[in-house]
């Protein structure tokens, strides 16, 4: 923007691939020059038809710093029972995983180690 007039706000409920780019490679850039690191990582955990091998469900999303993101969950009715999606999110977890315990080794790593015990004392 080079003038000192107020942008405008616009609502779209198609919104371009290069609009929706702008602000996810923005926040990503402000994010990584915070915390010094980019470790994004894709992830996807597939429920599949034994038979065929065919996707029936599942997840995607991925993990970035520290944190695990799911971007769909879906499980057709049929699946909604046995603790499949509980055993898809547990896997994601996992899988996306050690999301915690990079975030654990890059905290030790930067900080000198001291402030790794709480981030176990907190669960990650």
């Amino acid at each position: 923007m080079v003038d000192k007039s107020e942008p405008n706000i616009v609502v779209t409920d198609a919104p371009e691939a290069t609009d929706t780019a702008v602000i996810a490679d923005g926040l990503r850039g402000y994010n990584t020059s915070r915390a010094g690191y980019d470790d994004y990582r894709p992830l996807a955990v597939f429920v599949t038809d034994p038979a065929t091998g065919k996707v029936l469900g599942g997840l995607y999303g991925g993990s970035y710093l520290g944190q695990l993101r799911v971007d769909r969950f879906f499980l057709p009715e049929g699946l909604r029972r046995w603790r499949i999606g509980s055993r898809v999110l547990a896997m994601a977890e996992a899988g996306g995983g050690g999301a915690a315990a990079r975030l654990r080794a890059r905290y030790a790593e930067h900080n000198g180690d001291p402030g790794a015990g709480v981030l176990s004392q907190a669960g990650l």
